[in-house]
């Protein structure tokens, strides 16, 4: 059950851990729920830096939003925007949902062709994490049916499965709407959530039918634009840059604590495919990989539906990190729709990399 608390009598607690030398926020809220912030969350880390009478004022008459007792959003004393009345909150949680990260079934579960039940899992299992992101884990959302994306110029590779995505707030008198894009041949999946192919829906009078045309009239419209992008992303190289800030991505992510070792070492022969230093030393004079800048204007031995395909591989098959998760889907939302990367880069004859092959499930697989 969703229930927003308004004009909270909170109290809060602060805790300092030695072994992570930081403080860790508490709060008791109305004597009923309490509600620990990571030691990493900007809540925790105000405490280093903000009196404690402060941080008490912030929180204690704020309104606050639990699911089964855990909380999913929150907003301080001092916040006097849109909140939702209690039927308001009742009617989106019924009309358009409210699940917890582990309940999420993204729908049309059925077995592609090809496509093991590992892989299948690994799908839902991306777009369920983002879904629960910066709200405990839980989902205030619903989604519309599926819609499918044939892209020719990738062959067998080519086959896609789309979604809109539904997310509402007790904070807001608008319905957002995000994509979330799945390849078939590897379930490598993308959260489609730039400017570009985000919409927001007024919550007025027929809400539910504005929605529905809305979907409908957004579905051909994001096939178009993905099909014309990876059409054009298998022909254009990626930038030095790009490749690099690849290599990063994927090098930070195996260096997480809690990742299995056979997935960090999966991720670091990944990043040694991307490395530019590795790969292009024979092309290019070092200097250009320690200059960002001018790296952005040459191309490297990827094309950008490589760098694509191995960071969406990366983040749907190989751990569960958030931090990774959102450095990686912002980084591939900007490449896919920012228009500066259709721009053909500087590229100087060299082959591309012997495993980019685009009718593959994964990048340097051999089928």
């Amino acid at each position: 059950m969703l229930e927003v608390i308004r004009n909270a009598d909170v109290e809060v607690k602060l805790d300092f851990l030695q072994a992570a030398g930081a403080f860790q926020l508490t709060l008791i809220i109305d004597d009923r729920f309490v509600h620990q912030f990571p030691v990493e969350a900007k809540e925790s880390q105000m405490c280093m830096s903000t009196e404690a009478s402060v941080i008490q004022a912030h929180f204690n008459g704020g309104t606050y939003v639990f699911f089964d007792g855990q909380m999913v959003d929150y907003r301080g004393s001092e916040y006097r925007g849109f909140i939702h009345s209690e039927t308001g909150v009742s009617e989106l949680s019924d009309r358009i949902g409210v699940q917890r990260y582990g309940e999420v079934k993204v729908t049309g579960d059925k077995f592609h062709e090809g496509v093991n039940e590992r892989l299948q899992q690994s799908r839902r299992s991306i777009f369920n994490r983002y879904r629960g992101f910066g709200s405990n884990g839980i989902f205030l959302g619903g989604e519309a049916e599926s819609f499918q994306m044939e892209v020719e110029s990738l062959g067998e590779g080519g086959a896609f499965e789309n979604r809109l995505i539904y997310r509402w707030s007790p904070f807001s008198d608008k319905i957002t709407t995000s994509l979330e894009v799945m390849r078939l041949i590897c379930s490598n999946g993308m959260v489609a959530n730039a400017p570009l192919v985000t919409y927001a829906v007024p919550l007025i009078n027929d809400w539910e039918r504005n929605l529905s045309i809305t979907a409908t009239q957004l579905k051909p419209r994001f096939n178009s634009l993905l099909n014309d992008r990876f059409k054009d992303m298998r022909s254009t190289r990626a930038s030095v840059r790009q490749a690099m800030d690849t290599n990063a991505l994927l090098l930070a992510r195996a260096e997480d604590k809690k990742i299995e070792p056979t997935d960090a070492s999966k991720l670091r022969s990944m990043a040694y495919q991307v490395s530019p230093e590795l790969n292009l030393h024979k092309y290019y004079k070092e200097d250009l990989f320690g200059d960002k800048k001018a790296a952005e204007s040459f191309g490297s031995h990827l094309t950008q539906f490589d760098v694509y395909n191995i960071l969406t591989e990366a983040s749907s098959h190989y751990g569960e990190q958030e931090e990774s998760d959102r450095s990686i889907q912002r980084f591939l939302n900007t490449m896919v729709f920012d228009s500066n990367n259709k721009k053909q880069s500087l590229t100087i004859e060299m082959p591309e990399s012997a495993d980019s092959d685009h009718r593959r499930a994964f990048f340097g697989s051999s089928k």
